[in-house]
């Protein structure tokens, strides 16, 4: 028997049909096969899921965004302990890369945030995060949140963009009509504005234009013919407030055709066989459309109504017959009527119908055409929620259509996936269900007073219950000001993410709506008109899984290649290797056949400065280093952005600039609005200075810091040799300016990269081509906020310093990314009379954050926190997950007069 279970592997494999080579294998036997191919799966390929929780739904330029990233076994949803390792990334609309952490278990357990520079252009952002071993599969399975980010930093314009098909014209075009207006919503009248329309990989059109009086300009661009070309844009530039303002916006795919996809419950059409059919129906921008309609078959008979019922989805129920063909007759929004032809029915197969979801049991028909129904009198059915096998039963039918229940006691909550096998183990028909059991987390959030004054203590008490040993699981609180930080209800969050788009296919907008006792039919729509993601059945009846690429992370690791002068590897060569770390063992390794060779076992901060070595087995230094990134380069897969950002965050984005102005007062600067500028210099040379302005207050050369550095170290340049300049205790401080209220570093920039004043330490002055300082207040400004402890500019002699300053023969000085050392969320000390009694204003939109929060043996989490100075409510998110995998997420509020 058991050989007999082994041909049948191969068989199914082949495609081939099996009942009649083996006979002695009976469908009971058959199906314990497939439930252990899935079990095997789970085991060989586990899977690992990420989720960050934010403080805020999206940001502005000068703002930290706070987060804590949740790593899970996705078949259980308990915290993961396979990868240590987290790597996150803030990419830009075109998919650059804006900024890159690594997170480490051991190192701040996965907290982490980014600082948005105050020269951050406004629009579109994106934070990615994955593990190592989720690069074994598609980017679909990696975390990915889109953001928007507003600037009122750089200047006063605000700029919207609305995409038109203009029909007036001989041949149609479409028109960008982007508007401009001014800090008081004016809009800004008769001033010239420059185009560019950038085509994938080109330049497009270039062009100058005016304002009209309504401070438009219209701007024909091309209609892009793919809908997935999003790189396809518009640069608009105005100069309005002192200096050139520009934003991009994205060109849509416009096509006055709309989309309408069918999804035959089961995944097909059966002539003869009753079917359920889903749809969706979206516009040119991939917005969903409500519609009214019918179908009628090819002899011209109008079957039934149809009609949208949430979100540009619907479903009709039908019988196809084999001999006709059938089309949905819809009503488009310019009074046309638009035809889409249905799929064309099988001639034989299975399908399984869901009729009816009840709290405990879900009744299901299982409907055959009589081919299958004749040739064998059982089928088999399998359900499974995230990987692992629930339910396996041998459907005897005593006709073509039978009626089952089946229990819902042991499926968890989330994603179950239902699949119909033939009595010989083909899959044939798959159906998603999402089961609720409401069995989550729940947190009791309570504050010590109903009401609190401006810059009074708020201490806060939240019970957790739900499950075992609630200590022992992860939490993360945030708390915003309501006035500025607004939640609807349909945001994305641990639950939602974890349960519902983690495992499927396809965009889902408002993911929380599904959530509401009310959406149990809207949200079976989703389960009809998205696949399953996590695995098919093809794949794990496959004689054996594909090799894994990548491994599991338990802490850091780098790899490079070896190469001799003439450009071939070098196998076999001693690598070797010193750190800046103190006490940190010292680097070997021996190269591959290929040259490659990998350093593990190695756990180190950001900044962190390698010294490496290659010898050839003779004692040869005649010899390259190149070292690989340790992120994935991965181009990625997302749907066009929303072009006018500052229109949904503009309330948020008033609290920053308000806090921008204050801060710029308190460096003795006030906002100018100057005229029209127009530069006739020459631009200055890098050698000069390389800052935002061209302008620098102190520009060292080489020679100078060759000459008055000690014992090698950059930072003795700074120590007493210029004025206004001075170390203390290991930090710089530039005299003159008046510092943030929260720190006295100066801001570090390391070939236009930002970087924290402790690299200075380490960068060796062999490496540095020139510094400038920026000490004056007019030149600072140009940084922000960030600038206001003055500005230190380093310019390395290859101008990449993160990848490899200087290379010799034989011997590389390498910065890795290191783990990203969490910070601690900034707090008033208002227990200090002088501080609460400060005339500064208290603007902070958020309140509090914390991504590690543990409750005490009884369950209970405390914490506190300062009022701000305006009156509103506060909402305190909190999210988490129990070891046992139970995820929970509340929100309560806060008044404050």
């Amino acid at each position: 028997m058991k050989r007999a279970g082994i041909f049948l592997s191969l068989l199914l494999l082949a495609g081939a049909s099996i009942s009649f080579i083996v006979a002695n294998i009976s469908p009971n036997e058959i199906l314990t096969q497939l439930t252990d191919k899935l079990n095997d799966f789970r085991k060989n390929r586990p899977q690992e899921k990420v989720y960050l929780h934010f403080d805020k739904p999206y940001y502005a330029a000068g703002d930290e965004m706070w987060f804590k990233a949740y790593l899970v076994n996705a078949a259980s949803n308990t915290p993961s302990t396979l990868s240590n390792i987290i790597y996150v990334e803030l990419l830009d609309g075109l998919d650059k890369t804006v900024k890159q952490l690594i997170l480490s278990r051991e190192n701040g357990n996965f907290n982490g945030s980014f600082k948005l520079n105050d020269t951050l252009p406004e629009g579109n952002y994106r934070v990615r995060a994955y593990t190592n071993w989720m690069r074994n599969l598609d980017e679909e399975y990696f975390f990915v949140r889109n953001f928007e980010v507003g600037n009122v930093r750089l200047s006063t314009v605000t700029m919207t963009a609305n995409f038109v098909m203009d029909s007036a014209r001989a041949k149609p075009e479409l028109m960008a009509e982007i508007s401009f207006t001014d800090n008081i919503k004016q809009p800004i009248k008769n001033k010239a504005v420059e185009y560019n329309i950038i085509m994938v990989g080109r330049n497009g059109t270039k062009g100058n234009t005016i304002t009209d009086s309504d401070g438009v300009i219209k701007v024909p661009v091309p209609n892009s013919n793919n809908p997935s070309h999003v790189d396809k844009r518009i640069s608009v530039t105005i100069n309005y407030d002192g200096q050139p303002f520009t934003r991009d916006f994205y060109l849509p795919y416009y096509s006055n055709e709309m989309l309408m996809d069918f999804f035959p419950e089961g995944g097909d059409l059966v002539a003869g066989l009753n079917s359920t059919v889903a749809f969706k129906v979206s516009d040119e921008f991939g917005n969903a459309v409500d519609v009214t309609g019918y179908i009628q078959d090819t002899a011209g008979n109008k079957l039934m109504e149809i009609s949208t019922s949430h979100q540009g989805m619907g479903k009709f129920t039908y019988l196809p017959q084999s001999d006709l063909k059938y089309q949905a007759v819809i009503n488009k929004r310019d009074g046309s009527i638009a035809y889409f032809d249905l799929p064309e029915a099988l001639s034989s197969g299975m399908v399984i119908n869901i009729i009816k979801q009840e709290k405990d049991k879900i009744t299901a028909a299982i409907k055959v055409s009589r081919k299958y129904f004749e040739e064998s009198p059982s089928v088999l059915l399998i359900g499974q929620s995230k990987n692992v096998p629930y339910y396996s039963s041998v459907i005897d039918l005593r006709q073509n259509v039978q009626i089952i229940e089946i229990p819902t006691e042991f499926f968890p909550s989330g994603i179950t996936q239902f699949t119909l096998f033939t009595s010989d183990g083909k899959p044939m028909s798959e159906r998603l269900v999402f089961i609720n059991k409401n069995d989550f987390l729940q947190f009791d959030i309570k504050a010590a007073k109903a009401n609190y004054l401006p810059r009074e203590k708020v201490e806060v008490s939240i019970k957790v219950d739900g499950d075992k040993n609630v200590e022992n699981g992860e939490y993360s609180v945030a708390v915003t000001d309501d006035n500025y930080v607004t939640y609807d209800g349909t945001e994305r969050n641990i639950l939602n993410d974890l349960l519902l788009t983690s495992d499927l296919k396809g965009k889902i907008d408002n993911p929380g709506q599904y959530f509401s006792p009310n959406a149990s039919n809207s949200l079976d729509l989703i389960m009809l008109t998205n696949g399953w993601r996590r695995f098919s059945w093809t794949d794990i009846l496959k004689p054996s899984l594909a090799r894994n690429e990548f491994d599991f992370e338990k802490d850091l690791s780098f790899t490079g290649r070896v190469r001799d002068l003439s450009e071939e590897p070098m196998p076999d060569a001693q690598v070797s290797g010193t750190t800046n770390i103190k006490g940190a063992k010292p680097i070997t390794a021996v190269t591959d056949k290929r040259g490659y060779f990998t350093v593990s076992g190695f756990n180190f901060p950001d900044s962190t400065r390698l010294i490496i070595q290659a010898r050839t087995a003779k004692g040869s230094r005649a010899l390259y280093i190149d070292m690989n990134e340790s992120f994935a380069e991965i181009r990625a897969k997302r749907a066009l952005f929303n072009p006018n950002v500052n229109q949904r965050i503009a309330n948020y984005t008033r609290a920053n600039q308000e806090e921008f102005a204050y801060e710029r007062g308190k460096l003795g600067l006030r906002p100018i609005l100057l005229g029209e500028v127009t530069i006739v210099a020459s631009r200055i040379n890098r050698t000069s200075s390389s800052s935002l302005g061209g302008i620098a207050d102190i520009v060292i050369t080489r020679e100078e810091i060759v000459k008055n550095t000690r014992s090698g170290s950059l930072l003795s340049l700074f120590d007493g040799r210029y004025a206004g300049i001075r170390v203390v205790n290991g930090r710089i401080l530039i005299r003159g300016l008046l510092n943030t209220g929260r720190s006295t570093d100066p801001l570090v920039i390391v070939d236009g990269m930002y970087a924290g004043p402790e690299i200075i330490s380490t960068i060796n002055v062999n490496d540095v081509e020139s510094v400038e300082i920026l000490k004056n207040a007019a030149n600072t400004s140009l940084y922000g906020l960030r600038g206001g402890n003055g500005v230190i500019i380093i310019n390395t002699r290859r101008g990449q310093f993160y990848n490899g300053p200087i290379q010799r023969r034989g011997l590389l000085n390498y910065f890795p990314i290191g783990y990203h050392e969490a910070r601690e969320f900034y707090q008033p000390k208002y227990e200090e009379e002088k501080v609460k009694n400060s005339a500064d204003p208290d603007l902070r939109t958020t309140l509090f954050w914390d991504g590690d929060l543990k409750p005490d043996a009884n369950g209970m989490i405390k914490f506190w926190f300062y009022a701000s100075d305006r009156p509103t409510t506060y909402s305190v998110t909190i999210e988490g997950i129990s070891e046992n995998g139970k995820l929970g997420r509340a929100v309560g509020k806060i008044a404050r007069k």
